[in-house]
């Protein structure tokens, strides 16, 4: 798992599960601020654990009034996101 910083987004790569939650809050921690838009064309594979951390992040950049924008989330990630009730939180409506 890795988060690269590219401008105002980064991309995540690899996988977003309970075994690599701590060291990808620890990574985004360093790179977040100033980032708007969050790429994850690259994530291999994702749990209820990185559905909390994407839920986490929404909060820190509602917290700085600042949008984040979620790219290319994985199917995977959407079907686990709809089936705990919060893909709304992730893509927000129109």
């Amino acid at each position: 798992m890795m988060i690269e910083k590219n401008g105002d987004t980064f991309r995540v790569s690899g996988p977003m599960t309970m075994a690599s939650v701590a060291q990808l809050l620890d990574e985004a921690s360093k790179v977040i601020d100033g980032i708007s838009n969050i790429d994850f064309s690259q994530v291999s594979d994702v749990d209820s654990a990185g559905i909390s951390v994407l839920l986490q992040w929404i909060r820190e950049a509602k917290a700085k009034k600042r949008d984040l924008a979620l790219n290319n989330l994985p199917e995977n990630l959407k079907s686990l996101a709809t089936v705990y009730g919060v893909m709304e939180f992730l893509v927000p409506q129109k």
